[in-house]
């Protein structure tokens, strides 16, 4: 047995027998497609204007990927260990260039952020720019940001 086929085999041993593939991306799934209906529904005839929010949240949210990537994906930072952990030390050790398929649906735990990085993710990024954005251009602008930004989240 290879090295990369004996950390895969040790990572799966740390899956947890209730674990469920399948259920983990139902929840991620609903969790975000709600908040993108809930979103699209406070949408009001957007203005050409307002409409560039999907753009711009596009780019904004690939600029914060990108800067979570360079900082505590790949780099321990105290009190987002577990998002390290999980990234660093879990998913590129499951997947390497050698080995990137997934055998079964118990491996969406290499693939998937914990459920409670979902809640992280949009209470940490979407609510709070999604406010700001309220009250700087209004509630069209913080519906597709919040819209857009969960949608990104998907991808």
């Amino acid at each position: 047995m290879g090295e990369a086929t004996a950390v895969r085999a040790r990572l799966r041993r740390g899956i947890g027998p209730l674990y469920s593939g399948a259920l983990h991306f139902a929840f991620t799934s609903a969790v975000a497609l709600a908040v993108i209906a809930l979103a699209l529904s406070r949408l009001h005839s957007p203005s050409a204007l307002e409409l560039l929010t999907v753009p711009f949240t596009f780019l904004y949210a690939n600029f914060v990927e990108w800067r979570a990537h360079r900082g505590p994906m790949h780099r321990k930072i105290r009190g987002l260990s577990l998002i390290h952990e999980r990234h660093a030390l879990q998913h590129h050790a499951f997947f390497t260039a050698a080995d990137m398929q997934i055998d079964s649906r118990r491996d969406f735990k290499m693939v998937l952020f914990p459920p409670v990085l979902v809640l992280f993710f949009f209470g940490l990024f979407a609510v709070p720019v999604g406010f700001a954005l309220r009250l700087a251009f209004g509630p069209n602008a913080a519906a597709l940001f919040v819209a857009t930004s969960m949608g990104y989240f998907l991808l």
